[in-house]
């Protein structure tokens, strides 16, 4: 019997269908198993985190007159940790790589902030960049990262899935099973009283996905992988989602 859910999700969970796709994950996700997160593996899945943090560090970062990182801020970044570009434009610019997703997922969190055209820590930004497991649990207990309430729902969802060890690197089977979720919550499109699309459902949870992604909670498909089914999360990640979706006894 799950004790210790978060409040957020339990009052989802008072809408889902009886023996829906919710209740299914809810079921597998084991929330009750005690979450054990050592430094070592919380410095690995929150190194993206970290490094931003200590680069704003005491001082600030000046963004542009367009609330971005100066391109020789997303350029260090890109080359520290080994990010990926997108592929068109220049490799120092937000825009073209995954560097304005992580500053903005870092304010979303609540670990930093603009103030008078700069980038600063907040006091728990300040407090935690160099507490890994601090980190990691914070972060967990800040997801889902949306807050719209259609997209919060799917976002738990996403939790959900990663929690049961579903390969939620898959996006089209993921979105499927959020759109399903959604369904069994009450969610329907507002034009067609249909249940919501899967394309719809996936956008919805996005950002928390991403951020899953980002930790490593949910493992990539390797390039050389081609179609081979997308891997399913290990241990560390299914208890990262466990932290999202409980209340911490830290």
């Amino acid at each position: 019997m799950v004790t210790q859910l978060r409040p957020e999700l339990a009052t989802v969970l008072l809408n889902a269908a009886d023996h829906g796709v919710t209740v299914s994950l809810l079921s597998s996700a084991d929330l009750t198993r005690p979450i054990v997160i050592d430094a070592a593996k919380a410095s690995e899945m929150m190194r993206q985190y970290s490094w931003l943090l200590e680069r704003i560090g005491d001082d600030r970062i000046t963004l542009t007159s367009a609330g971005r990182l100066p391109p020789a801020v997303v350029e260090e970044t890109v080359s520290a940790l080994d990010l990926n570009p997108y592929g068109f434009g220049k490799a120092n610019r937000e825009v073209h790589t995954p560097v304005g997703y992580l500053r903005e997922s870092t304010q979303r969190l609540g670990l930093a902030r603009r103030s008078k055209g700069s980038l600063i820590l907040t006091p728990a930004g300040r407090r935690l960049r160099s507490d890994p497991v601090a980190l990691w649990w914070h972060v967990a207990q800040h997801l889902p990262e949306e807050k719209r309430e259609f997209a919060q729902h799917a976002g738990f969802l996403v939790l959900l899935a990663v929690a049961s060890g579903l390969p939620a690197g898959d996006s089209l089977g993921l979105g499927k099973l959020v759109a399903d979720g959604l369904a069994d919550i009450g969610w329907r499109d507002p034009q067609t009283g249909e249940r919501p699309s899967d394309i719809d459902a996936f956008q919805a949870g996005w950002e928390t996905w991403t951020t899953l992604r980002r930790t490593g909670a949910i493992p990539e498909r390797a390039p050389r992988e081609g179609d081979k089914p997308a891997p399913a999360p290990g241990p560390s990640g299914r208890a990262f989602a466990r932290a999202a979706l409980t209340v911490s006894e830290t």
